[in-house]
């Protein structure tokens, strides 16, 4: 089954066209009429790991510091109101996968794992790159876009006296993305275009690639770019560094009761400023109403939130729920084991009719000798010329229709223009039934919002939506109030 699929942005719903022709089996005239051609929509989720990964890459010999690029960024500033010290408590809903952040498993996870990891460039809550919290306070694109180099902050602490972050443990960092053996899915697939990391000196790393891949950095807003103690790695391999990891976060991880508990620590030298809490424990309450009433009665200060808690949550005046909409991956499926795409001929005109496929996909595969080889490629004449023959054989008078795209369009419009969930919903199902009834399939594995509440008598930090572009919270953002 042919799968087209679009990530979403972090902050609002991105669709873009699928090709015009929705062909109609009872059809009125005899001639085609080829459609202006829609953009197709982008590249698909992403791949799994290859059954053998590349081998790392090399990492050259430190040479000469090259010239500062950029000013350097100062950390965010702490809260005016923010007071320090206490325990604060997270409630998570579900078993956690792995502390440590590169080796969890779910998207979910980030609510947990950045309590101590921290990447090597930050998202912030308006989806683009925050020096103020990355690890690189800058970076430059250069060699055409073949090489990145970052730019790394002087003075980072790693946390459990392990010293400075230096280039040496961001590239071994970055060359876990090879390693099948470290734990990051995917990642072998996501960074494939990668060829090697070049430590520069001790605060410049380069990342070179061929073919250029212009997401990479977008990318690395992901657990793909947590920066860990090379020393500690290798001291703990990738199993023990689960339940272990160093990082250069707030919090440093001291237990982790698998399915019951974690327990952070304040990390006394973070280079950003002295962590709002003396400890951080996540607790895994699994069952809904338990999970919310803790929240309700402080015995939790920050919890997520589930749909079906939030009406009861609202009600509530010492909670204050944020939510962030559209978080996870979007997908259109062809249809083709109904007439009339069942017909390869037919599947084969629809991608003729789209002509802005990129010259590289998202995850940096240069394809374009796919999109001008035999099938994939621009041609209304070859398109307009499949469906006529298709029709001749089968018997059919075929008229190309536009309308369900600009209805399906409309309808995507609407939806991401609201807050409210149940509206929402009710625009998704009218979706699928559209696109159901002309022979496409829709996976609405993306349709979710994060919510997150906080109980606002004992905690801080929750003033504006705590929420960062990916749709997570930070919990070192959070305080306790006194």
């Amino acid at each position: 089954m042919l799968n087209l699929s679009i990530r979403r942005s972090a902050t609002f719903l991105t669709l873009l066209l699928l090709p015009a022709l929705v062909l109609a089996v009872a059809c009125s005239s005899a001639e085609p009429e080829a459609e202006a051609p829609a953009a197709p929509a982008a590249a698909a989720t992403q791949p799994p790991a290859p059954t053998t990964p590349p081998a790392a890459p090399a990492q050259a010999a430190p040479t000469a510091a090259p010239e500062a690029m950029a000013d350097i960024a100062p950390p965010r500033a702490a809260d005016s109101n923010a007071q320090t010290g206490g325990v604060l408590n997270v409630a998570y809903f579900r078993k956690a996968s792995s502390p440590d952040g590169y080796q969890a498993g779910g998207t979910f996870d980030r609510m947990y794992f950045f309590t101590g990891n921290e990447v090597l460039v930050a998202i912030g809550k308006d989806s683009i790159y925050d020096p103020a919290e990355s690890l690189a306070y800058s970076f430059e694109v250069e060699d055409g876009g073949s090489r990145v180099r970052f730019n790394l902050r002087e003075g980072v602490q790693l946390q459990g006296g392990f010293g400075e972050m230096t280039s040496e443990d961001v590239s071994s960092s970055l060359n876990r993305w090879f390693d099948k053996a470290s734990g990051c899915r995917g990642c072998p697939s996501t960074f494939r275009s990668v060829t090697e990391i070049k430590t520069i000196d001790d605060y410049t790393v380069d990342v070179v690639m061929d073919p250029p891949d212009a997401n990479l950095v977008v990318k690395m807003f992901d657990r793909g770019s947590i920066v860990h103690s090379k020393e500690n790695w290798e001291v703990q391999g990738a199993d023990d560094h689960k339940s272990n990891p160093i990082s250069t976060g707030p919090y440093k991880l001291a237990l982790w009761d698998v399915g019951v508990t974690q327990n952070w620590v304040k990390h006394p030298d973070w280079w950003q400023r002295e962590p709002y809490a003396d400890e951080v424990n996540v607790q895994i309450i699994s069952e809904t109403r338990t999970r919310l009433a803790a929240l309700q009665t402080g015995e939790v200060n920050v919890s997520w939130l589930q749909a079906e808690q939030i009406p009861t949550a609202q009600k509530d005046d010492n909670i204050d729920v944020w939510d962030f909409t559209g978080v996870g991956w979007d997908g259109w499926v062809w249809n083709h084991g109904l007439t009339p795409l069942d017909d390869l001929r037919l599947r084969r005109a629809l991608i003729n009719q789209a002509h802005t496929f990129p010259p590289e996909s998202p995850f940096g595969i240069d394809a374009k000798d796919l999109w001008e080889g035999e099938h994939l490629r621009y041609d209304l004449d070859e398109a307009k010329a499949l469906v006529e023959a298709v029709a001749q054989d089968k018997g059919w008078n075929c008229r190309c229709n536009s309308a369900v795209s600009d209805q399906l369009d409309m309808l995507f419009a609407e939806a991401s223009q609201s807050f409210d969930s149940a509206v929402q919903i009710d625009k998704y199902k009218q979706i699928q039934r559209i696109a159901l009834e002309n022979l496409y399939t829709y996976i609405p594995a993306m349709l979710r919002v994060n919510y997150v509440g906080c109980h606002t008598p004992t905690t801080g930090g929750c003033e504006t939506n705590p929420m960062r572009g990916d749709g997570f919270v930070r919990n070192g953002d959070f305080w306790l109030k006194q």
